[in-house]
């Protein structure tokens, strides 16, 4: 025969499936074996000084919360116990994580402010868009590719730039472009310590 539940007398109440222990009670609330389906869960009152939920794992191993729908790796925070990293998840990947060195993003940061010790932005070609609310289409990037530091005028769609200055940082040599960002009107050769107007190749 099988047990279905098991009472004590001022003590535990277990609940069996298939002879296992699934739910028991204890002096301090309850312990479940296996998993839990709950439309919602509320932890803790208004009335709390704190609420706090624990999600452990080995010293190797890996905490985490998954939210989605029909994929439920959707999105996720997770904690790796090895390496001390937080990592949070958007669209079935990994886009931000936070570590002893900083924090690192993968895509796109939007903020209103930014300060910063130091920071690091690295990709074959980065991009850094100042958005300004209170005009139309006189935005600031600032640029590297290919070696070049450039500053370009953005439009508020982010689709449409006009270089305005670029660096070559392997020379040294300063462009500055006329009003349409096209043609480098006014050019700086570091190597040969002379300035052009009109030409990328001045001349004694």
């Amino acid at each position: 025969s099988q047990s279905y539940m098991t009472m004590s007398d001022g003590g535990a109440a277990t609940l069996y499936y298939a002879g296992d222990a699934k739910l028991a009670t204890t002096n301090t609330g309850i312990d479940v074996t296996g998993t839990v389906t709950a439309d919602s869960a509320i932890f803790g009152t208004t009335s709390d000084a704190a609420t706090i939920v624990y999600i452990t794992s080995s010293t190797t191993g890996e905490s985490e919360l998954r939210m989605g729908d029909t994929d439920t790796d959707a999105g996720s925070i997770s904690y790796t116990n090895s390496n001390d990293t937080l990592t949070f998840r958007a669209a079935a990947a990994n886009r931000m994580s936070l570590n002893s060195s900083g924090l690192d993003v993968t895509g796109t940061a939007t903020a209103t402010s930014l300060s910063a010790g130091s920071a690091t932005f690295e990709a074959a070609a980065v991009n850094i868009n100042i958005l300004e609310t209170n005009t139309t289409d006189v935005n600031t990037r600032l640029r590297l590719n290919s070696g070049d530091f450039i500053i370009q005028t953005l439009n508020d769609a982010q689709n449409a730039v006009t270089s305005r200055l670029a660096v070559d940082n392997a020379t040294g040599d300063i462009s500055f472009y006329e009003d349409t960002g096209t043609t480098a009107k006014f050019f700086w050769d570091a190597s040969a310590e002379r300035l052009g107007i009109g030409t990328t190749s001045p001349s004694a």
